[in-house]
């Protein structure tokens, strides 16, 4: 699920396909043309557990709250990590 910054300028993602499947990304979102730039890694796939869910953080930090791992923890354990979106203001 997409989730845009708490000053709606960025628009966090998780990639379903392509080189962008399962990493996690980011646009720049122009609220007055409500259109987005060109789309930012901030995360790769890696070797790790997949990217499932992307969150913005608090108002006051740049960055973006991520899932790995499975989405109901009954079936094995999953952890959150922080991603800075501090470079991705263009």
């Amino acid at each position: 699920m997409p989730s845009f910054s708490p000053d709606a300028t960025k628009l966090a993602y998780v990639g379903l396909t392509g080189a962008e499947a399962n990493a996690l990304n980011v646009f720049a979102f122009n609220q007055t043309t409500a259109k987005v730039g060109a789309a930012t890694l901030l995360v790769n796939q890696g070797t790790g557990q997949p990217i499932r869910v992307a969150e913005h953080d608090h108002p006051t930090r740049s960055g973006a709250i991520y899932h790995r791992g499975p989405l109901d923890t009954r079936n094995g354990l999953a952890d959150l990590f922080f991603a800075s979106t501090g470079d991705a203001e263009r």
